[in-house]
């Protein structure tokens, strides 16, 4: 109800008014004789007699409800008032209240229904019966004022006649069809400015704190409209202060109410962030990105230029802008806006009757459904490599400072200092031998292993002190086992490649865990394994500090297994693809730097 009466508010905004919507929702009592409430419960009557002889509808006891809130001397009434809008004219008026699933709006973005959805309101009274008023200025008539009741019911036989009527009936003061003008509005219906009331007659909330759940409501629905100023929601019960939601209350209405709401991420995005631009995609044109990385539901936000959240579903059926998650990004929150006026409208033909899904089967024409498809396609993955390079950004960052290097550089050429610049980063794929893992720079990402085999024969010299008693030819013979368990080979003597890692990247999610990801071609008939010990970074750093890992899984590859023997994890050479591993580690891992390989 509150999604569908304030979102018609903004869509009805008067362009020449600088000044935000008001929506007001007041509780409020009418005495019985101003809407005919004897009149009326002779047809509640009859509605309740034939409810008796349906047994699935007496279950639902919707009019034994109805007759006991007529009785009551004063009647509940929620009034829901704007301003700053255009007022109902003319076709919108009968699309309104006079026509059955019409669709009429106005405004530079219509997207809203005066059909299916206008129904939202008898959702909340008991009498199915809501009063329309409205003001505005038509020119050559000056100031127009109309009112008109209307009870939805169920078809039932006229109390009086026994002719049958139908579900529709309408309030007026003479046998005229047409509605209360001017003067003859009585006072309680009567606005004082331009806009449009509705008048919800045994207003009948599920709680008792109704105030607070409108105003929930409110601030998760409609926080982007709020905090650009578009939108002022004022809410009181009867003999209590009003809530007003404003965009200097927002912050605090959130906090205080809702604060685990994933509205309330949406809303700091779009507070704390400045939003990037796609290119221009066809008739959706360009898409405002606005994202926080390290916090959020990791879910992604559509809203449309009126300020409404349509949906952030993750799933593409009802919301196809939104693109897949990766295993590899953390916790993040999105808002997409349309850029334009014509983008929006676009999109917007594609919502379902309750504006809480996109999906281009809402198009009538198969070839547009598909080209439809298409452009949402294009958008989704826009939208995909805008989140993949801010989460690089966030994780890494466009430039670091090695601090494993710092012991090499005297102080007067620290990176850091004055004048100095910082080392770049940059990220260099390589290859992987199945008996020898490559080396990594400390962000973990692989590089060329030819040069890495040279300072290898340092170790050689060990058994020269064996052979040094030349007198002595037996010790000579020792030496030569020692090569089969190098795990290196000897620089110039390359072993046949079973694999193919590249694009590695290892984020710490946790201090002693993980997420390892990189790309591998695999050798379908090879029955090797490529072994992926995880190291400390820096040259300072020794073999013997290796990282014990005691828990691997992979993430995208469920058919496949993860060998761990001694802390170091092994892959079937087999493995084709993307591998997303998630690792526990025995020591922590949060505070040094990474590396695949020895």
């Amino acid at each position: 109800m509150v999604r569908e009466v304030v979102q018609n508010s903004l869509d009805a905004k008067f362009s020449n008014l600088a000044k935000p919507v008001i929506v007001r929702f007041t509780e409020a009592t009418v005495e019985r004789d101003l809407i005919r409430a004897n009149d009326l419960e002779k047809h509640l009557c009859a509605c309740r007699n034939k409810e008796k002889e349906d047994k699935s509808l007496t279950q639902r006891q919707t009019y034994a409800r109805a007759l006991g809130a007529i009785k009551s001397e004063h009647i509940r009434c929620l009034q829901i008032v704007d301003s700053g809008t255009t007022g109902l004219k003319e076709a919108n008026w009968d699309a309104l209240v006079s026509q059955e699933g019409s669709v009429q709006k106005s405004g530079t973005a219509p997207g809203g229904s005066y059909g299916i959805g206008k129904n939202a309101v008898l959702n909340v009274s008991d009498l199915k019966t809501v009063f329309y008023s409205t003001r505005y200025y038509a020119k050559g008539e000056g100031r127009v004022q109309k009112l008109q009741g209307k009870a939805t019911l169920m078809a039932h036989e006229n109390p009086e006649n026994g002719e049958q009527l139908q579900h529709i009936g309408f309030y007026r003061k003479t046998e005229s069809q047409e509605p209360i003008i001017g003067t003859d509005i009585p006072d309680f219906f009567r606005l004082d400015e331009q806009g449009t009331g509705v008048f919800i007659m045994g207003f009948s909330p599920r709680t008792e704190d109704w105030v607070n759940e409108v105003t929930c409501a409110v601030i998760e629905n409609f926080f982007y409209a709020i905090h650009h100023k578009h939108l002022v929601v004022e809410i009181s019960a009867q003999g209590s202060e009003s809530v007003t939601v404003t965009h200097e209350t927002l912050e605090q209405m959130f906090a205080g109410r809702i604060p685990k709401s994933n509205s309330y991420h949406y809303y700091k995005a779009i507070r704390d962030t400045d939003p990037i631009s796609t290119s221009e995609i066809g008739d959706i044109g360009s898409l405002k990105v606005f994202l926080t990385i390290g916090t959020g539901p990791k879910h992604m936000a559509h809203v449309n230029r009126n300020g409404m959240l349509i949906t952030d579903s993750r799933a593409q059926r009802t919301n196809p802008l939104a693109p897949r998650g990766s295993s590899l990004w953390p916790d993040y929150a999105v808002v997409i806006v349309p850029a334009s006026d014509d983008g929006d409208k676009w999109i917007r033909r594609m919502e379902n009757p309750s504006h809480d899904s996109i999906s281009s089967g809402q198009l009538f024409e198969l070839d547009e459904q598909r080209a439809a498809d298409g452009l949402l396609r294009k958008a989704r993955y826009a939208i995909r490599e805008i989140i993949n390079k801010q989460v690089g950004v966030a994780q890494f960052g466009d430039r670091s400072n090695l601090d494993e290097l710092a012991e090499m550089f005297p102080d007067d050429l620290n990176p850091s200092a004055p004048g100095n610049k910082e080392l770049n980063v940059s990220l260099v794929p390589t290859r992987l031998l199945a008996p020898s893992p490559s080396k990594t720079d400390p962000n973990g990402v692989d590089v060329p292993p030819q040069p890495e085999p040279e300072p290898e024969p340092e170790p050689e010299p060990e058994p020269e002190p064996e052979p040094e008693p030349e007198p002595e030819p037996e010790p000579e013979p020792e030496p030569e086992p020692k090569p089969p368990p190098q795990p290196k080979p000897v620089p110039g003597d390359r072993q046949p490649q079973t694999a193919t890692l590249s694009n590695c990247r290892i984020i710490p999610v946790g201090t002693r865990e993980a997420v390892v990801a990189f790309d591998v071609e695999g050798e379908k008939d090879s029955s090797e394994t490529v072994t992926v010990p995880l190291t400390p970074a820096g040259e300072q750093r020794v073999v013997s500090d290796q990282i014990e890992i005691i828990e691997a899984t992979i993430l995208n590859e469920e058919d496949q297994k993860i060998i761990l023997e001694n802390g170091i994890m092994s892959l079937p050479s087999t493995i084709d693809g993307r591998v997303t591993i998630r690792i526990v580690t025995r020591n922590r891992i949060d505070n040094i730097a990474l590396k695949v390989g020895q």
